[in-house]
């Protein structure tokens, strides 16, 4: 499983059509895509228009699992979204008593909901995102 992460914090210098256009493209090439919209204006989630429950401020703060989260936008192409409360969330886990392993717990069960990595001779690839 290969990862990519683009982020900066500066904005405007095309962090999310580089991450949609990259994770399109590789979609494309018949791997598997992830994009995970880590960014409270939810540009991402909003290029692909998709109507959504959960997002990822949801996995953060345990209100949901992993699988609930993740949506199919195209073929080989899905993402967890992000929406306007995700700026919430450094106050949230800043509670935790152990935010790091708050962070991680529904993230452990990524290679579990994707049988096909296990099973599949080429590299699955997950593109996590940092808007």
């Amino acid at each position: 499983m290969r990862k990519i992460a683009i982020l900066n914090f500066k904005g405007g210098t095309g962090k999310t059509t580089t991450a949609v256009n990259l994770g399109h493209a590789l979609s494309l090439k018949n791997y598997k895509v992830l994009i995970i919209d880590c960014d409270s204006q939810a540009s991402i989630s909003n290029w692909f228009g998709i109507d959504h429950e959960y997002t990822i401020y949801d996995l953060l703060t345990n209100k949901t699992k992993l699988k609930d989260c993740i949506y199919q936008v195209r073929d080989n192409l899905d993402i967890i979204p992000s929406d306007k409360y995700l700026a919430r969330t450094e106050l949230v886990l800043a509670r935790e008593k152990d935010a790091g392993k708050a962070f991680s717990k529904n993230f452990k069960y990524l290679k579990e909901i994707t049988p096909d990595i296990k099973k599949s001779n080429r590299f699955s690839r997950w593109y996590p995102v940092n808007r």
